[in-house]
């Protein structure tokens, strides 16, 4: 199931999650670590896209509202409070 957040960007979740849309805030929240679960307090697990892709600025870009590197100076503050990790990444895909 996809949930779209932006003009071109979709967000992709489990079909076993019973959701149809989620404002960008809470996609925010969750990507953030400001939250872990999906409305119904079911688990949710961020996944981010390839570092340095298209797809990733763009979700960063439409979905987020920061670039780059302010979502990775996020996550700097983050790990070196001990507070979390960020998402895990999906590997570069090679042509």
């Amino acid at each position: 199931m996809s949930l779209h957040c932006g003009a071109e960007v979709a967000v992709i979740v489990s079909p076993s999650i019973p959701v149809d849309t989620l404002p960008a805030s809470q996609v925010q929240n969750i990507f953030l670590g400001r939250s872990s679960y999906f409305p119904g307090e079911l688990r949710a697990i961020p996944v981010d896209q390839a570092e340095g892709s298209e797809t990733q600025r763009a979700f960063y870009r439409d979905v987020m509202g920061q670039s780059p590197a302010q979502i990775k100076s996020h996550w700097s503050k983050i790990l070196f409070t001990g507070r979390g990790r960020p998402p895990g990444r999906l590997p570069t895909m090679r042509k």
